[in-house]
């Protein structure tokens, strides 16, 4: 019996050292588990054991307070990496929110609109769905510069971009700021009469923009074009925002304040 003491001592060391590093990402565990899986026989063996032995129980003592020690590194280490794992995570996600947002607006911008586009409109091909495209331009914004300065202006255009993406209830919709004063709407899986639905919900939603300037209200309309591709196959991406840009001039040309769909 006493033979089989050193190789037990010395695998329960073993058990410690190893167990207690693979579970040091655990505070509490890391305390606890060292004495506990090798006091109690190093307890039995100091109290039975001859002067030898002893030796050997008093170094596996010594020993648990070194993976005590050892295993705190390890915690350390392990927390710090997957704090900086979250952060630099979080800043990707950031830096891809500010590549793809516009700015001032807080809508998607064209370069973003232009990817989601390609991709929806791949989509659309393998599902055989109508896709619509949406052109909304604000009238006379530039009389709203010139008469109330640049920074009215800019308020005026994060008014209208909460406005118009308020009127877009579906995940796959998307409003994008397309340029200047001009926004553009991608509503997938939406065919002729449930796009003349939804222009006139943004007609409607610029319209009810009323912003102040020195105690005076200050209303504003938009021009829209819309362009329905009920059938993708015979039609590409740029061609379908040509012909919503299209109608879009033919609203501004008419008379602005008004909805023109393509045919």
């Amino acid at each position: 019996m006493a033979a089989a003491r050193t190789p037990v001592l010395l695998v329960l060391i073993g058990v410690a050292a190893s167990g207690g590093m693979a579970l040091a990402i655990d505070p509490l565990v890391r305390k606890l588990y060292a004495p506990f899986a090798v006091l109690p026989p190093v307890c039995a063996m100091l109290a039975t054991a001859p002067q030898d032995q002893m030796v050997l129980s008093m170094s596996a003592l010594v020993f648990i307070w070194y993976i005590h020690r050892a295993s705190s590194v390890v915690e350390r280490d392990y927390w710090n990496a997957v704090k900086s794992h979250d952060e630099l995570a979080h800043h990707a996600r950031r830096l891809e929110h500010l590549s793809t947002t516009d700015a001032l607006t807080q809508v998607a911008n064209r370069l973003h609109f232009d990817s989601q586009m390609a991709t929806q409109w791949s989509l659309a091909r393998r599902s055989t769905k109508a896709l619509t495209v949406i052109m909304i331009d604000v009238d006379h914004f530039k009389r709203v510069n010139d008469a109330y300065g640049h920074p009215f202006g800019d308020s005026c255009l994060k008014a209208i971009a909460k406005a118009l993406l308020s009127t877009l209830v579906r995940p796959a919709d998307l409003l994008a700021r397309y340029g200047g004063e001009e926004f553009v709407a991608m509503l997938p899986g939406t065919d002729a009469q449930g796009a003349s639905v939804v222009a006139a919900r943004m007609h409607e939603a610029v319209a009810s923009v009323v912003l102040a300037f020195e105690n005076r209200p200050v209303r504003l309309t938009c021009s829209i074009g819309v362009h329905t591709v009920e059938r993708i196959e015979a039609s590409t991406p740029a061609i379908a925002v040509q012909y919503a840009d299209q109608a879009l001039y033919k609203a501004k040309h008419s008379g602005r304040n008004q909805v023109v769909v393509s045919p």
